[in-house]
């Protein structure tokens, strides 16, 4: 059902416009009712009346449909969005951005540099002028930053040069991100921030600048005593502790080496990042956390000889089946971990 602003003389969703189905599809996604904010974007792009218009939708629409974590689907809305070659250069840096983010997120590395290095050039020889710019300049730091994180990490050999760039970028998303908070008291823009500090913090470990149980320390304590209030809706702020979560499993799969311990904080991360993608429907958390799991059980089964059998209740199953349909790079890691689980009742 449409929401619309409260007040009198609000339209109802037969005779709303375009103003109205756009706001409303923002308030959906903030409040993380992704599914809502993508279905009324679609209805704000039918009543749309200028190529503008059009692309901004394809933008709220897009951003719901990664959240919820899709490929086709966002994609095709942000390529319907870049056909509006008449709409402002503004909203068209802000398609490809989130372009950039779609690659980002189902692990199309190559690409998602590529794209976000591109805007970050364009703002240094066009410097942002308005809040939406800086936003959007801000989240090409963020998706650079992150991008160059996994190939860093997720290779062979970690690149020294790559780690303090990746770091270089987080820190300018996330100065660029603080200063927009201040400005507009916009706790998304806090979040974001407070991701990439979380991100900051495992490159650190990667450059030895901070020792691996230290980092493990501080992660430990900020996702206990996370604000219930900030993680209690939907949203970014939950979803950042559980991008913390994260952060965690990867220093200690990599830098702790006693297996009692590695488990330990694996459980503690994993479960804590669980809880938040289930409340939060984060499929691009699942994704990750799925991928923790059977790469534990590889390790384990190298350890031992023996094979480590995943325990799947009947929702994992759900959710399992869910991600390796939503994410073509995790099919072959999913469909393995498929294959080894046993599967128990939901309780």
């Amino acid at each position: 059902m449409l929401e619309l602003p409260e007040g009198e003389g609000s339209p109802s969703a037969e005779g709303a416009g375009f103003t109205e189905f756009q706001t409303a599809s923002r308030k959906a996604w903030v409040e993380g009712r992704y599914t809502e904010a993508a279905t009324i974007a679609e209805r704000a792009y039918a009543v749309a009346a200028t190529p503008d218009e059009r692309a901004l939708a394809c933008v709220r629409g897009s951003v719901a449909w990664i959240a919820l974590g899709q490929v086709a689907n966002p994609m095709e809305m942000l390529q319907r969005g870049l056909r509006e070659i008449s709409a402002s250069r503004e909203l068209r840096l802000i398609l490809q951005s989130n372009l950039a983010n779609l690659y980002y997120t189902n692990w199309q590395l190559v690409e998602a540099r590529a794209l976000a290095n591109e805007l970050i050039q364009w703002y240094a020889q066009n410097p942002a002028e308005d809040h939406r710019s800086r936003a959007t300049e801000a989240f090409a730091y963020y998706v650079h930053g992150n991008a160059l994180r996994r190939l860093a990490t997720t290779g062979s050999t970690k690149e020294q040069r790559t780690l303090e760039e990746a770091k270089c970028d987080l820190e300018n998303a996330s100065n660029l991100y603080s200063q927009l908070v201040t400005e507009l008291d916009d706790e998304t823009y806090a979040a974001i921030a407070h991701t990439c500090a979380g991100g900051i913090i495992e490159i650190d470990v990667e450059l030895e600048h901070l020792q691996p149980r230290a980092a493990l320390d501080r992660i430990t304590k900020e996702i206990s005593g996370a604000d219930d209030t900030r993680c209690s809706p939907p949203g970014e702020w939950p979803e950042s502790y559980g991008w913390w979560c994260v952060f965690g499993c990867n220093i200690a799969r990599r830098h702790i080496p006693d297996n009692r311990e590695l488990q330990r904080y694996l459980v503690l991360f994993t479960e804590r990042a669980d809880e938040i993608a289930r409340r939060t429907d984060s499929w691009p958390l699942r994704e990750r956390l799925f991928t923790i799991e059977e790469r534990n059980a590889a390790r384990l089964h190298e350890m031992t000889g023996r094979r480590f059998q995943p325990v799947l209740d009947t929702q994992d199953l759900r959710a399992l089946i869910g991600t390796i349909a939503r994410f073509p790079a995790f099919r072959q890691t999913g469909l393995k971990l498929l294959r080894q689980a046993r599967i128990v009742q939901s309780r």
